[in-house]
């Protein structure tokens, strides 16, 4: 793009003057690509002594109030404001409240970002299109446009090819186990290069419920396939199969780091196999490293270097989490199962076990088309906490009765409170609850 014209940006901001304070805020800059707009950034940060933890979703302030219409006041001020003679333009700063202040930057600093994605479609036949597409239109930057980090390689990071400075690598990581057999002839005839994260015995004994390591492109048949729904031929979409990953380290290297965490020690030097390619396993250890105001994990700097990672939270919900350059010579924390990082794993499989819940109940209910999923999705969630903390239901059948009555049929819950709080079997409660409403429904038709 060689026109210049007002590009937005989204920041996270490093105060360097004082004590370790980051601040988020949006920025305007008159350039005609995000290279320059990183550039202009850059050199109006430096005169305030501020630097870059993060930035993303930088794109022209159409395309940007497109994707963001909610936000017209906010930015369409911000980006009149710049011109050729002033370039740059930089929103009120807010500071991101990270934890109390210590005398190293690295302790407040969230080293994780994570953002969510929306009401993602993916492909259909496309029918009439030409050319198709390999990736729907929303998710098509995250995965194969420009990642605009800053640049602290230095020119010696011998894993690095200069040709991919602009443009990072495409991975996926995909679990075999979700298509034993199909999945490892799709990645046969592929075209693209693929390994397993397994070897030796390992892969011998599990190699068609193996993870693969895939390097995609972008105008590849098997990229395309991967990202297609239901409507679409042979669509993999919905089969959740694993997560995605931008990165400037190579193939080789990035097979090496992420073997490492394929099984993992607990605190009693027992081994556990680790599935960190589920989709919400990524997203749920971010949030934890961050609350723990401590040194970045490794599991998130393949090669020492920052990576965005991409995962599916449901069929209609893409999460980002994008790990912040970590200073020159910078120590990782190592990953171990400790109870508190079981207990994370174990939430965020019952968030995984709802959220999936939510996307079966939504087909059901007679106004979904009048209902926005995610507003159904958090109703499921809050419902279910009430069923798990008061009503003792955690058993998945159970609590999907609880909620199809609930939330479904609209059927009041109330006079049922003594049965549900009673110390009952969970079996016990649920058929007693059925058994009335099978005799009222049963009153209601004979009436």
């Amino acid at each position: 793009m060689s026109d210049f014209c007002a590009w937005i940006g989204n920041c996270q901001l490093h105060d360097r003057t004082g004590p370790p304070t980051a601040y988020i805020c949006q920025t305007a800059i008159w350039a005609d690509s995000e290279k320059t707009f990183h550039y202009l950034l850059e050199q109006e940060l430096s005169a305030r002594d501020l630097t870059i933890i993060w930035l993303e979703e930088v794109l022209p302030a159409t395309q940007y109030l497109a994707r963001h219409a909610d936000q017209q006041q906010k930015i369409g001020p911000l980006a009149r404001a710049v011109h050729a003679g002033k370039p740059v333009e930089i929103s009120p700063l807010t500071q991101k409240k990270t934890g109390e202040a210590t005398d190293t930057p690295a302790s407040t600093a969230s080293f994780l970002h994570v953002s969510q994605i929306e009401n993602i479609t993916p492909l259909d036949m496309q029918l009439g299109v030409h050319p198709q597409k390999t990736v729907p239109d929303t998710l098509f930057p995250i995965l194969f446009g420009k990642v605009v980090t800053p640049d602290d390689s230095g020119g010696d990071d011998k894993s690095i090819d200069p040709a991919h400075e602009d443009i990072p690598n495409t991975f996926a990581i995909l679990n075999a186990a979700k298509l034993p057999y199909h999945l490892t002839t799709l990645l046969e005839v592929s075209g693209l290069r693929y390994q397993s994260l397994f070897q030796g015995d390992t892969q011998d004994e599990l190699g068609e419920h193996a993870p693969y390591l895939v390097e995609l492109k972008a105008d590849n048949g098997f990229t395309k396939t991967l990202f297609t729904g239901p409507d679409g031929i042979n669509g993999l979409w919905d089969r959740e199969l694993g997560i995605y990953l931008r990165s400037r380290t190579g193939f080789d290297d990035i097979r090496k780091h992420f073997r490492k965490f394929t099984r993992l020690r607990d605190g009693n030097n027992k081994w556990f196999y680790f599935a960190f390619w589920e989709g919400e396993t990524i997203p749920a250890l971010a949030q934890y490293f961050n609350d723990q105001d401590g040194r970045p994990c490794s599991l998130f700097y393949p090669g020492g270097r920052e990576a965005t990672f991409i995962s599916s939270k449901n069929k209609q919900t893409v999460t980002i989490t994008r790990s912040i350059p970590a200073a020159k010579g910078a120590e990782f924390a190592n990953l171990a199962i400790s109870p508190a990082v079981m207990e994370c794993l174990s939430q965020m499989r019952q968030n995984k076990k709802i959220s999936r819940m939510a996307e079966e109940l939504f087909d059901l209910k007679k106004d979904a088309a009048h209902t926005e999923f995610s507003a159904f999705a958090d109703e499921t969630r809050q419902f279910c906490e009430i069923a798990i903390r008061d009503y003792r239901i955690t058993t998945s059948k159970y609590l999907k009765a609880l909620c199809l009555w609930k939330l479904v049929m609209g059927t009041e819950l109330a006079p049922f409170d003594g049965v549900l709080r009673s110390g009952h079997s969970e079996a016990e409660k649920i058929g007693q609850i059925a058994a009335r409403l099978k005799k009222e429904m049963a009153a209601e038709t004979k009436g």
